[in-house]
């Protein structure tokens, strides 16, 4: 189906809202006035495009907001359910479903063009907000795809803080001439809310790659060169999760019926015990596994949810179960008998038994770690259907093309000595999941970004679980004094808060590489504590202290000062700087770095 590359759009004016009202239309059954606060208006006028440009509003306040978007899919669904929008010979879509629904054409000339007619012929985004809402997020979608299904994506991936967006179908004025309005592509609607906007969200569909319409790949060009962050928009998955969570529950229940019932003895932090060294095998296993499974299980669109990455699955089944009988051995074993000595002198700390806690805390933080591993495994199949949908039948962006010869012209003039840069940034998009300024900076020095812009779950439960872990077993050593802990605790607390605040003010992809790094910075104190403490029986609480003290120091240090360098920081280290990066990279991607370099390669020389 070709694109209606036409329906894009105009430049800027200054808002007002004394406009006349020529339409008095009643509103649709069901609304009121405050469902559409421009009805009755002059589009015309209110689009600046009249001989009156009084009250008019800028092109970069076209713009809907969250709400709208929940709005606009209820009334979608009512006029499905109506008979307002019916099927087409060209869009044949099930009106009995509504994960996918009309495409963006069928809803456009059924549903939107109709109604803002009798509104006023102004956009959908005026009718609903005359005074205009200043852009903030710009969307880039390729019209093929479902009207629910673009809704619930861009629902689901709405940047956290953003107000409004800018989308054509919706903010430009369907029932108007705007073909002067695009003339100059520099000068267009979209160029000028997209210059306005912080973000680009990119909406994939199943039909074509939305870099096979030029319009899109311009869009792209510009938010390359203006440095937007530019990410892809995803499905909601939350009963997908929900189901899969369930499934671990099974494994999870009868650990703890096994370890419980098993007698199995003492199972310590710090000594040969059974559980533990076989969930740190497996953590590993889980951590590796969607390297080394079967790429054409988990990449294959069809393949049932479970099928996909077979070996991470069954080591996460088992990582659960074995885990969980940690923890029902260490509840079991020491927690009943040592639960009246836990409080002393107003100090929290088992004499004898201190490590109690590293066995129950441990056992807790792996649990949470394979849990988050299968959040991160439905994320992955995810990702890669994304990626799949966003090059359908992309090569270079030099092949894009568009319905209006003129456009097509206009546009390749003035991206011609770019397009090597474009194709760059939908390379890194589509690895990614993102493509900001540093992840390119990153990718053209040599690291591999397969997923970097996507936080991993499972790096997230195991940092934070473990860094509670190692305050919990440091507090429950015996012997420290009152003021020491309270001065302990008070400055971890403010460390803790300065790497929040600062992930928080952080981009996406800055965020995932903090959270991959901390956890792995923790993973190597892990193992050091488990080796170096090998035999808990002859080491000191006074030794104790200051090993784990200086252990937690350094860390938190190390993991907070990698973080600030970033990807693309850590990659300029001459000679490793790029492998290492990529160690350190939410996907630990190094085994696949020479398959990621050959994709890349493969693209740019096509």
């Amino acid at each position: 189906m070709a694109p209606v590359e036409s329906w894009h759009l105009p430049t800027p004016i200054v808002p007002n809202s004394s406009l006349p009202t020529l339409h008095d239309q009643s509103l649709p059954p069901g609304w009121v006035q405050a469902d559409a606060p421009g009805w009755g208006k002059d589009g015309q006028q209110l689009h600046g495009m009249s001989s009156d440009k009084e009250g008019s509003v800028p092109i970069t306040s076209w713009c809907i907001t969250f709400q709208d978007l929940v709005f606009l899919r209820k009334c979608i669904k009512k006029a499905i359910a109506e008979g307002e929008i019916r099927p087409t010979e060209r869009d044949q879509f099930d009106v009995n479903e509504d994960v996918v629904g009309p495409n963006m054409y069928t809803a456009c000339e059924q549903y939107i063009k109709p109604l803002t007619e009798k509104a006023g012929s102004m956009s959908w985004a005026l009718m609903r907000h005359p005074e205009g809402i200043p852009c903030d997020l710009f969307i880039t979608h390729g019209w093929i795809e479902g009207i629910f299904e673009f809704v619930d994506k861009v629902l689901n991936s709405w940047p956290y803080g953003k107000k409004a967006c800018y989308v054509c179908m919706l903010s430009n004025p369907q029932n108007l001439d705007i073909s002067s309005l695009i003339r100059s592509p520099r000068e267009s609607p979209f160029a000028l809310c997209l210059e306005c906007a912080s973000h680009m969200l990119v909406v994939p569909n199943h039909y074509v790659s939305i870099y096979s319409r030029l319009w899109c790949v311009y869009e792209a060009f510009l938010a390359f060169q203006h440095r937007k962050v530019i990410f892809t928009a995803t499905p909601p998955i939350r009963y997908t999760l929900m189901k899969h969570m369930a499934v671990l529950a099974v494994p999870f229940t009868a650990g703890l019926i096994a370890g419980l019932a098993g007698g199995m003895g003492e199972c310590q932090l710090f000594d040969n015990g059974m559980t533990l060294p076989v969930s740190i095998l497996l953590a590993i296993i889980a951590k590796f596994g969607n390297l080394l499974d079967f790429p054409e299980l988990a990449l294959h669109e069809t393949t049932k949810l479970w099928l996909r990455y077979p070996m991470l699955y069954a080591a996460i089944l088992l990582g659960v179960f074995v885990s969980s009988m940690g923890l029902a051995i260490a509840t079991q074993d020491h927690a009943l008998d040592c639960w009246p000595k836990y409080v002393a002198n107003g100090v929290f700390y088992v004499n004898e038994q201190w490590t109690f806690y590293g066995s129950l805390v441990v056992s807790w933080t792996l649990v949470a770690y394979f849990v988050g591993c299968e959040v991160d495994r439905v994320l992955q199949c995810q990702s890669v259907t994304e990626a799949k949908q966003l090059t359908y039948g992309f090569t270079h962006v030099s092949r894009a093309g568009c319905s209006n010869e003129d456009d097509a012209t206009r546009i390749k003039d003035e991206v011609s000595e770019e397009m090597s840069k474009v194709d760059h940034a939908v390379v890194v998009l589509r690895a990614a999941g993102m493509s900001t300024h540093s992840l390119r900076a990153a990718e053209e020095r040599g690291v591999d970004i397969t997923g970097a812009g996507q936080v991993s779950i499972s790096n997230l439960c195991f940092a934070i679980c473990f860094w509670i872990s190692m305050q919990v077993i440091y507090l429950a050593i015996p012997g420290l004094s009152a003021g020491f802990l309270a001065a302990w605790v008070v400055l971890n607390l403010c460390v803790l808060a300065c790497y929040l605040a600062a992930y928080c003010m952080a981009m996406p992809d800055q965020r995932a590489f903090a959270i991959s790094v901390s956890s792995k910075v923790w993973l190597l104190a892990l193992l050091f504590l488990r080796f170096w403490t090998s035999d808990a029986s002859t080491l000191t609480p006074e030794y104790m202290a200051k090993f784990l003290g200086f252990g937690i120091a350094t860390s938190s240090f190390g993991a907070i000062l990698l973080s600030y360098l970033g990807m693309s920081g850590i990659a300029k280290v001459p000679g490793i700087g790029p492998l290492l990066a990529a160690l350190l990279g939410p996907r630990c991607a190094c085994m696949c770095c020479k398959r990621r370099r050959n994709q890349v390669a493969a693209i740019s020389d096509d």
